[in-house]
């Protein structure tokens, strides 16, 4: 997979950017444990409460006393409140991904949050441990479980009309991209074109390729005509922006479909041109991506993803 984001950026982003009108830094240095506990228990905040308050107090701190801090959290609290447990274990897990420990280690952690999760009966909490069990199976190599959890997290939001970022619709789109869940990949990563106007080059540049996963997925389902449409498509946004890389990945995508109809004439000016660009392109980007699968791939490993 190619990643253009920075892992600690990626987190920042996925982590606030799903939390509305919650302050990542606020007051986390001073709060203490009863405030914490507090904050992890009530029914009523925001579904990160305590949860965004201790990690960036715990975020620079070695892990041994980190986890005394949580030992002293989890003694104070009261294990029945399942808002508790849930935000608790949530946290650990959290945590020690961040300090790269595997995922296998903290499945145990994230088990008893999505089950207090269930447990409160709210679906909107469901949802949010969803996301980021969804994504730490993604990035842990669990692909299968990755898809059904964030599968699970999307519909339960369309369900309630909850609002869904188009950072996380993407996600569920390159989730199943790569579980080969075709049409599904194309519903979600046009939900997150939709969710992400052309406002800025970024956006437009994202876009392009989520455009050219979506050509990816109709080439897969043999459906010719529907995959040069999108891919058109992408490839006139990647002229736009000047993406030349992009052009010519687009390009080669178009090419292998000559290919398959064996419609070699066609095929070989796209596939030469692909191949020209890996060979003249080795200290940049470009062999990343070609190797990628030519798919959007806009996350890096790993995120965090508050919802």
């Amino acid at each position: 997979m190619l990643a253009t984001w920075s892992r600690r950026l990626v987190s920042l982003i996925l982590f606030v950017c799903l939390q509305p009108g919650c302050s990542l830094f606020a007051q986390s240095a001073n709060s203490s444990v009863n405030d914490w506990v507090k904050k992890s228990s009530s029914k009523n905040a925001p579904l990160w409460s305590g949860v965004t308050d201790v990690l960036p107090a715990l975020a620079n701190v070695d892990s041994s006393n980190a986890m005394e801090k949580f030992k002293e959290i989890e003694n104070n609290g009261n294990s029945s409140n399942r808002y508790f447990t849930c935000r608790l274990n949530l946290a650990k897990a959290v945590y020690l991904r961040e300090h790269n420990v595997p995922v296998k280690a903290v499945k145990g952690l994230m088990t008893k949050a999505i089950t207090a999760a269930y447990e409160t009966d709210n679906d909107s909490l469901i949802s949010t441990i969803s996301w980021q069990y969804g994504n730490m199976n993604y990035w842990g190599g669990e692909i299968e479980l990755a898809s059904m959890y964030s599968l699970n997290a999307a519909e339960i939001d369309e369900k309630i009309g909850r609002k869904i970022q188009p950072e996380l619709y993407a996600f569920l789109g390159e989730v199943l991209y790569v579980t080969r869940d075709n049409e599904k990949s194309i519903y979600y990563t046009k939900k997150a074109i939709v969710g992400d106007p052309d406002t800025s080059f970024l956006a437009r540049d994202r876009n392009m390729k989520r455009l050219n996963t979506i050509g990816l997925c109709w080439r897969r389902i043999g459906n010719y005509d529907s995959a040069f449409f999108y891919f058109n498509l992408a490839l006139s946004k990647a002229a736009e922006l000047k993406e030349e890389i992009w052009e010519s990945i687009i390009l080669g995508n178009k090419g292998q479909i000559y290919f398959a109809q064996k419609k070699y004439d066609l095929a070989n000016p796209y596939l030469n041109l692909t191949t020209d660009l890996a060979k003249g392109m080795v200290n940049s980007a470009a062999p990343q991506i070609l190797c990628s699968g030519w798919h959007e791939s806009t996350f890096s490993k790993e995120r965090k993803i508050a919802h």
